[in-house]
């Protein structure tokens, strides 16, 4: 009595190939699963069939491989939902893997899509190569790359069903997955721009393509658009060759005790930002893009995998900018990196960059759910705001008559033996790590100098280049001295969360080092500055919490407020409101425009949704004729978003509504 198969093709098969097929298969199959299993599958109870199934399927996929005099094969089994494409990369990966340098001749392939009787849901795929090794020494380096070439085998075709199902599943937004769409269709169509090896029949395939997406580019992209969405499963086969090099990327990085679930989604993540950044970069070049994922992994750690792009060949971003953020997101965590981790994938052809990185708390407890909420939060931003300019040094010899000028105008302002010493700071150039400032200084001729005084304290100023000259008498009786030197001091101490220099503070900084060694003196040219300053360190202190969370936003909408000497005449709780009205503007995501008052003034804040807003609103408030003192604006940009603001000195509400109306807004306050 002929015995029933156990398997079903899923395409049509004649007769007579059905005939010579089935046993075939169903022979590997049995050198593949245990006796115990076949049993289970040729049960007449559905419910043992599928309680085995649901463990095989957990087990997937299975490669088996069996040595024979000169050759050697393979066996593959997976599933064959969402893995389409897999036979001809599990040839590709054998034959060019296996024995590095060197492509093994293929002398037999056979695959098949099918279904076990006894099931008529899941579906499976099963493919079995012969690869030639003509001699012991080839034989010898295959078996020694076998573990290894299996391990990257199943991982990466785990990766790829796992991305594939966060495309086509509702894991992803419509938005996200036409994204995901859209870039498969442009591989596919410009597929000889890949990095990967092709052959010559890959090149005539590719070929053929270009020229027909040349005569009917529009055509073939709606086709494959629509193919492509209402079968998921067909998509570019180039996802296996590129999840091979994320993969290979990944080497030596995950420990054999790692979750594989874990390396999945490390790599269907990293995969995914790629094809989204790749489109997004394509639709808008000018904005800065922004993916991340952040998960718990084994032990204490915590996993992020981020992607990113630069907008220009000068932006430098790297390890040291995304473990500040962190530090700066969750100040109060202690937290170190893991040895290791870090990954950086970035190609010198486009503006994308992937990373990837471990971290862990320097104590051996969890990141709590909070915290990772709270990076989920913040993190975007501060990473955004954390890229550093490479910028070229600035070669300007000193300007010696200028100096002389400088000096003799300082010496004109000592005029009585009671007078304070004058004194100009000047910035004169930055180098890799200090930044240097020319100081002018006049004052009467004590008998011990200022380069004898720099030696009596500590100080973290670096002093040279010292130089003497008598700048006359004062009354005919006592001298005048003028000294120049230069002081440098470190870098590193004013440089901002976006590695800007922070010249302002740095300057203060070197004022008030120089009254600490040098006793009182005055600022000749950083009056104005200092008083800025105090008043920038009083709304610091003012605003509290919100300061210390957000003192990057807080120093950039202080310095954007325009007239710059409305900065020294607004008063503390004005500046304190507006701010809080900023903090509020940018939460706030439905919102194009807050206002707030007080009895003496009102402030607005819009976001600029459309180009030249600036311009057409400051048009129609020049027509209102408000003297420059009554009116502040303010423009900042914050996470992509441009920010205008206005604080109208005016306690009159005729007048306040003709203001709010020059801006198209209407009257909001009785």
């Amino acid at each position: 009595m002929k015995q029933k198969s156990f398997i079903t093709p899923l395409s049509y098969i004649n007769k007579e190939d059905l005939a010579l097929c089935i046993p075939f298969f169903e022979k590997i199959l049995k050198k593949l699963l245990p006796p115990s299993h076949i049993a289970q599958l040729k049960s007449d109870k559905k419910e043992v069939v599928i309680n085995y199934l649901n463990g095989l399927n957990k087990k997937l996929p299975l490669i088996m491989w069996e040595q024979y005099p000169e050759t050697i094969h393979a066996t593959l089994l997976a599933d064959a939902k969402y893995t389409q494409g897999i036979g001809r990369y599990f040839s590709d990966v054998l034959n060019r893997w296996l024995n590095p340098g060197k492509f093994l001749n293929i002398s037999y392939m056979h695959n098949l899509d099918f279904r076990f009787t006894a099931s008529e849901t899941d579906s499976y795929f099963i493919s079995q190569i012969a690869l030639d090794i003509p001699n012991e020494k080839e034989l010898a380096i295959v078996k020694n790359n076998i573990p290894t070439v299996i391990k990257d085998l199943k991982i990466n075709i785990l990766a790829v069903k796992k991305t594939r199902q966060l495309i086509f599943n509702k894991e992803l937004t419509q938005y996200e997955r036409k994204i995901i769409l859209q870039e498969n269709i442009d591989s596919i169509l410009n597929r000889p721009a890949k990095e990967f090896d092709i052959n010559i029949f890959d090149k005539m395939h590719h070929l053929i393509l270009e020229l027909t997406a040349e005569e009917k580019t529009k055509e073939i992209n709606e086709k494959l658009f629509k193919h492509l969405e209402k079968y998921p499963s067909v998509d570019n086969r180039d996802i296996y060759n590129e999840v091979q090099r994320i993969l290979l990327l990944f080497k030596g990085k995950f420990a054999d005790n790692d979750d594989i679930n874990t390396i999945i989604r490390i790599l269907s993540s990293h995969f995914i930002f790629q094809k989204y950044l790749t489109q997004q970069i394509r639709h808008d070049p000018t904005q800065r893009h922004f993916h991340l994922k952040l998960f718990k992994i084994k032990g204490n750690r915590l996993a992020m995998v981020l992607g990113i792009n630069i907008l220009n060949e000068n932006e430098l971003f790297s390890k040291r900018h995304i473990i500040k953020a962190l530090e700066t997101c969750l100040p109060n965590v202690a937290m170190k990196e893991i040895s290791d981790s870090f990954v950086s994938d970035y190609r010198t052809q486009d503006k994308i960059r992937l990373f990837y990185l471990e971290v862990e708390k320097t104590a051996p407890i969890h990141f709590t759910h909070e915290e990772i909420k709270q990076l989920k939060k913040d993190l975007p931003c501060e990473l955004k705001n954390r890229f550093e300019q490479i910028l070229h040094p600035v070669f300007m010899p000193r300007n010696e008559e200028e100096i002389m000028r400088s000096l003799i105008l300082l010496s004109q302002q000592l005029k009585y033996p009671r007078d304070l010493p004058q004194c100009i700071i000047s910035f004169e150039a930055q180098s890799n790590l200090d930044l240097a400032f020319v100081i002018m200084f006049i004052r009467i001729d004590k008998g011990d100098s200022l380069q004898e005084l720099s030696l009596l304290l500590e100080s973290r100023l670096k002093f040279d280049e010292w130089n003497i000259k008598p700048m006359g008498t004062l009354r005919k009786q006592r001298l005048k001295e003028g000294t120049i030197f230069k002081v440098s001091v470190a870098k590193a101490d004013f440089l901002r969360k976006d590695y800007t220099v922070d010249l302002f503070k740095a300057r203060h900084f070197v004022a008030s080092e120089l009254k600490r060694l040098f006793g009182e003196f005055r600022d000749f040219n950083g009056g104005i500055l200092s008083k800025q300053y105090e008043i920038y360190l009083a709304l610091q202190c003012a605003c509290g919490e919100f300061s210390y969370k957000d003192d990057f936003l807080l120093e950039n909408f202080f310095f954007s407020l325009s007239p710059p000497f409305m900065q020294n005449i607004l008063p503390l709780e004005v500046l304190k409101s507006f701010f809080y009205l900023l903090i509020k503007s940018i939460e706030d995501i439905k919102n194009e425009t807050s206002i707030d008052q007080s009895p003496d003034y009102l402030l607005v804040l819009i976001k600029e949704t459309t180009p030249f807003y600036m311009n057409e609103a400051l048009s129609k408030i020049d027509q209102l004729s408000i003297s420059p003192s009554d009116l502040t604006t303010s423009t900042l940009l914050n996470n992509g978003v441009r920010y205008i603001g206005f604080i109208y000195h005016s306690n009159d509400q005729q007048e306040r509504d003709l203001f709010l109306k020059a801006l198209k807004i209407d009257r909001i306050f009785n």
